[in-house]
């Protein structure tokens, strides 16, 4: 097979889809399509605003800096329960 052989086949079947291969397709667009965010908006856990994309779940980056200082400061606070049983700490006790 030559070159132009080569050049020939491709041009006979194509095996990509340009541009003009949609051109016959309705525009989805005119149907009425709706865009739908991933995730709803909800308000700044700081000020209540609404969040932005760019700072989610916050409406600024001033409001997640804040957030940021309670967490770093010690302001918020996972509960811990203690557990009065035996705990095993992987060492075999022999009696």
């Amino acid at each position: 097979m030559n070159d132009d052989d080569k050049k020939s086949i491709g041009a006979e079947s194509p095996s990509h889809t340009g541009p003009s291969a949609g051109a016959d397709a309705p525009d989805k667009k005119a149907e009425g399509a709706k865009v739908v965010p991933l995730r709803p908006p909800r308000p700044c856990p700081i000020c209540g605003r609404e969040s932005m994309r760019l700072t989610y779940p916050f409406c600024s980056k001033r409001c997640a800096d804040i957030d940021l200082n309670q967490w770093l400061s010690g302001g918020y606070a996972i509960a811990a329960v203690e557990d009065d049983g035996d705990i095993d700490d992987g060492e075999d006790e022999e009696s």
